[in-house]
């Protein structure tokens, strides 16, 4: 589903539960106060149901607050709703360019998607590697096993599997399963 999507990205678990009243009540009027981090949550429980029914125009008013002051959640989470389900592109990639100037590896990784998928626009795997680059550099593992995924098939770089497959063990090596399941095959 969509919004788990949106929920993994904020590094929230979907639980599916109806916030208790009283933390709704405090994270509301955090929210109400300015608190970027909680316009953020706010939004994301109004998208998830948290809140009773979801509530898409709520969440993007809670979101959009964030986004007006210049949060890297409200950009990634912002830009990934308008990318992942409502489908525009072109709302979707400025906010996520934003966050992924504030070093957002979610966000790079979001980009790099639409850019190799062709996500309102034309396919381009040299950019959409260079995003994955960039997130592995900061420590995404998702950036760095899609970066080797690049190199082994030659997405947007030279095809090098031998320079795919040392990067595969590495991050086998850390406990990335889906590395070890790729060395497998």
């Amino acid at each position: 589903m969509k919004l788990r999507l949106l929920a993994l990205l904020m590094g929230v678990a979907v639980s599916g539960q109806v916030l208790a009243a009283t933390a709704l009540e405090k994270l509301q009027q955090q929210a109400e106060q300015g608190d970027a981090e909680a316009q953020c949550q706010l939004g994301l429980a109004y998208a998830k149901g948290e809140v009773g029914k979801p509530d898409m125009k709520q969440a993007e008013t809670w979101l959009q607050k964030a986004v007006d002051q210049k949060a890297t959640c409200g950009y990634l989470i912002l830009g990934a709703f308008y990318g992942e389900v409502q489908h525009d592109y072109k709302k979707s990639r400025p906010l996520l360019e934003k966050a992924a100037a504030q070093n957002s590896a979610p966000a790079m990784i979001q980009l790099a998607h639409i850019y190799e998928y062709g996500q309102g626009m034309d396919k381009d795997y040299k950019t959409a590697t260079q995003w994955y680059a960039k997130a592995a550099k900061l420590g995404s593992e998702d950036g760095e096993y899609n970066l080797a995924l690049s190199y082994y098939y030659g997405k947007g770089v030279a095809k090098d599997e031998k320079k795919a497959n040392q990067m595969m063990d590495g991050l086998c090596k850390k406990g990335a399963d889906r590395a070890c399941e790729f060395l497998k095959d």
